[in-house]
């Protein structure tokens, strides 16, 4: 899905969010239905749920996936602090 450079409204999703049904939601009621040149979504990756560098690659291609579009406007980690056990390694580098 291409999209432009403006944008007017901001959204929001979580892989865990609505047992993991948040994602399709937002493909639905927003990707779907609207040019994404009239919003920005974001989605945040669930640092608990990574035990391996791995995970972090799937779980982003399983978001992009989800929402229905190439890539995301921003994308933050969630609950950093929950995921500390895991150590900062899991989460350098760019997803590929």
């Amino acid at each position: 899905m291409a999209r432009g450079r403006r944008r007017s409204r901001t959204a929001e999703t979580v892989y865990v969010y609505h047992g993991g049904y948040s994602e399709k939601a937002i493909r639905e009621a927003l990707v779907q239905r609207y040019p994404g040149n009239q919003f920005m979504l974001a989605a945040k990756l669930p640092a608990w749920c990574m035990k391996e560098e791995a995970d972090r690659d799937r779980i982003f291609r399983e978001q992009l996936d989800r929402c229905g579009v190439d890539y995301f406007d921003f994308y933050l980690l969630h609950s950093v602090k929950d995921g500390g056990k895991t150590g900062p390694h899991v989460i350098r580098g760019r997803p590929g």
